[in-house]
């Protein structure tokens, strides 16, 4: 057996003991286990299933044993991003939003209280162009003590930065930055 086809292999176990139970999901990861094409890594990821979700998880516990069982995703994601990037040539500055429904208010003082200084967010990151989209899929979004619905305004100023347009539901246009990027927060 390949490595490439092994790591694969692992990493669709992973997944199948993570929705152990969740027959919808098991389906969709038997799917991607017989359909799959380095080339549409880009299609599965904006898909709602299960790749996004544990593969940013991964990244946000930020202790590279665990990604290791991705691997073989990720670089196929990073590639086709990259790709994607040089075909869009892009070269101007791009103001996007990104919506987060459920940040502690800990993480949000963390971040007011730190305005200018550059952080560093694990995984890939979704946005878009348009603010009343972000506001929508936040609108349903019950704001608690410890947990409020968060909007960021995010001015990409270097065309270096890797950006990916693509249609993700109900075909709204969404931005997907490479992770491990540095952002500096503003007022």
């Amino acid at each position: 057996m390949s490595q490439i086809k092994d790591s694969m292999n692992t990493m669709l176990n992973r997944y199948k003991d993570f929705y152990c139970g969740k027959k919808k999901q098991i389906e969709l990861i038997d799917k991607f286990e017989n359909a799959y094409t380095s080339n549409r890594t880009i299609d599965w990821y904006t898909k709602e299933s299960f790749l996004y979700k544990v593969v940013n998880r991964t990244f946000r516990i930020d202790d590279i044993t665990l990604w290791y069982p991705f691997r073989c995703y990720i670089i196929d994601l990073c590639k086709q991003l990259e790709q994607v990037h040089k075909e869009q040539n892009i070269q101007t500055n791009l103001n996007l939003y990104r919506g987060q429904s459920c940040m502690s208010t800990d993480e949000l003082e963390y971040l007011k209280s730190n305005i200018g200084d550059l952080f560093r967010i694990h995984g890939f990151l979704s946005a878009s162009k348009n603010f009343d989209i972000i506001r929508l899929f936040l609108d349903d979004v019950v704001n608690i003590d410890q947990f409020k619905s968060v909007i960021f305004e995010i001015t990409v100023m270097d065309p270096i930065f890797k950006i990916l347009f693509f249609s993700i539901l109900m075909g709204i246009k969404v931005d997907l930055m490479r992770s491990h990027n540095s952002y500096e927060t503003n007022r």
